[in-house]
């Protein structure tokens, strides 16, 4: 192998060197480029998931709400009817948007199953608030029809 080497001139073996520095940066260069397009293509997909699940919870936080204030309202005596009719509008919206945020975490590959757990738990503890909510006021009306 010294014998290959002395027979090539300083010059050569320089610019040997140089050239097989320079495949590594190349190399180095293009693997860095392909890690950071997936990091875009990542980020792109968590932050389409992101917004929809940010959304979604943000409009059954306020539809959660509303029940709960129209339970308060029928409670102190306010148009039965028609909150009623609201209440379980708004159950029947809140059920769409847990299925709607069941639907998203499905179709994106990058949630763990722990998040689909959490929203699982979610669900049915919130449905178990609306159907009790809505039998405390059904109780309501037949105790005061009764009456």
């Amino acid at each position: 192998m010294s014998t290959l080497l002395s027979n090539i001139s300083v010059r050569n073996k320089i610019n040997i060197l140089s050239g097989a520095l320079l495949s590594v940066l190349i190399s180095f260069a293009a693997f860095e480029i392909h890690k950071l397009s997936t990091i875009k293509i990542n980020f792109e997909t968590y932050t389409a998931v992101a917004v929809a699940l940010e959304v979604t919870t943000l409009k059954i936080n306020r539809d959660i709400n509303y029940v709960s204030r129209l339970n308060r309202s029928i409670m102190l005596s306010d148009n039965y009817q028609e909150n009623l009719g609201n209440m379980r509008n708004r159950i029947k919206s809140i059920e769409t948007l847990f299925n709607n945020l069941e639907s998203v975490i499905e179709r994106a590959p990058s949630i763990d199953n722990k998040l689909a757990q959490m929203v699982s738990q979610s669900k049915k503890s919130t449905k178990h608030f609306l159907n009790e909510s809505l039998l405390l006021v059904q109780t309501l009306s037949s105790n005061s029809s009764s009456e």
